[in-house]
């Protein structure tokens, strides 16, 4: 037990830390049960324990929402890395055919790269002038659609109510 510093000193008596075993005995309280003692420790423990879960769980929402904040203010950097990371990818088998044959890496990766750029000028000009020969002949188109019944797209005079049984 820590001795409390006797009085008239102007200092403030020090709580008496009991080991698991003994009871507490302080001048004003008189002596204090084991059991009343622990389960004021236990609930004490249970409190605390539940600030710790609860700053846990603050904690973790705050990081998440810190993380997603970054991602949003960095996409296009994240969206330029994870391309270039997809064209390595793709690119790759070209590169190593063409290394293979004694052609330099970084020559291979600058014709593999062309390569890719010149599909892709090929592929959207092909498909640019399809959408736009679609786009002329288009109205020619529409006229010779009707509707399978005539009533479509009309209004009817007049609705009949049917006979209730």
């Amino acid at each position: 037990m820590t001795p409390s510093p006797p009085t008239g000193t102007g200092l403030p008596e020090l709580p008496v830390v009991p080991d698991s075993n003994q009871a507490v005995v302080t001048p004003e309280q008189g002596r204090v049960q084991p059991d009343a003692l622990t389960a004021d420790l236990q609930e004490e423990a249970e409190v605390l324990q539940a600030s710790i879960k609860a700053g846990s769980v603050a904690q973790i929402v705050v990081a998440v929402i810190a993380v997603l904040g970054l991602i949003y203010l960095l996409k296009f950097v994240l969206i330029t890395t994870l391309v270039s990371v997809l064209l390595a990818f793709v690119l790759e088998p070209v590169v190593s055919v063409l290394s293979r044959i004694r052609i330099p890496r970084a020559v291979g990766a600058l014709f593999a790269v062309v390569l890719l750029v010149v599909v892709a000028g090929g592929l959207t000009s092909f498909f640019y002038g399809r959408a736009v020969d679609f786009a002329t002949q288009l109205p020619r188109y529409s006229g010779k659609f009707s509707p399978p019944w005539p009533t479509c797209g009309r209004k009817p005079a007049r609705l009949k109510r049917a006979p209730v049984r």
